[in-house]
């Protein structure tokens, strides 16, 4: 059983760029998970204060992949301060937590 539960956490997060300012669109990354089955998924991102400055998603999915885009701006459209962020997946049975680094873009494209 508890291997099942490492494989399957496993297949819960396929893949999650930590680099938030890109080129193409600034201010934005995206989260990419594949649900290995159907339930409930609540993800979110905190600030270094562990107080939540967005929700990516928190409804119910069909297992499969999935990419969420990330914007890391406010409610109010305000872009929220560089720094290191932390996201969180959550499921009705699994649990995965990482880093975003937040940073000022630079011109070395």
């Amino acid at each position: 059983m508890r291997l099942s539960l490492i494989l399957m956490s496993l297949l819960l997060l396929q893949a999650c760029s930590n680099s938030v300012s890109t080129k193409e669109d600034p201010g934005t990354t995206h989260l990419r998970i594949t649900l290995p089955e159907d339930g409930h998924v609540h993800a979110w991102v905190e600030n270094a204060y562990q107080t939540k400055v967005k929700t990516v998603v928190n409804r119910y999915l069909q297992k499969g992949p999935y990419s969420f885009a990330i914007k890391m701006e406010d409610k109010k459209g305000k872009p929220l301060p560089y720094g290191i962020y932390t996201y969180h997946v959550k499921t009705d049975t699994l649990s995965h937590a990482g880093t975003l680094v937040y940073s000022k873009p630079t011109n070395n494209y």
